[in-house]
């Protein structure tokens, strides 16, 4: 399946849903963007732990 075609197929499913199921879904989304947000921060954090880390180590 082509790009375009999954572009489409994406689009008819929307155009399918009910108002109540499409504010369902952008509530999904938001939410595991939200979650997706808070890894990074976490991942980041990590990175910078570990970099210190290393830092005094290296001393």
């Amino acid at each position: 399946m082509t790009y375009l075609e999954k572009k489409k197929n994406l689009k008819k499913a929307i155009e399918s849903l009910s108002d109540e199921q499409l504010d369902e879904a952008l509530f999904l989304i938001e939410k595991v963007i939200n979650q997706d947000e808070k890894r990074k921060e976490y991942v980041i954090d990590l990175l910078v732990k570990e970099s210190n880390l290393f830092d005094r180590l290296a001393q």
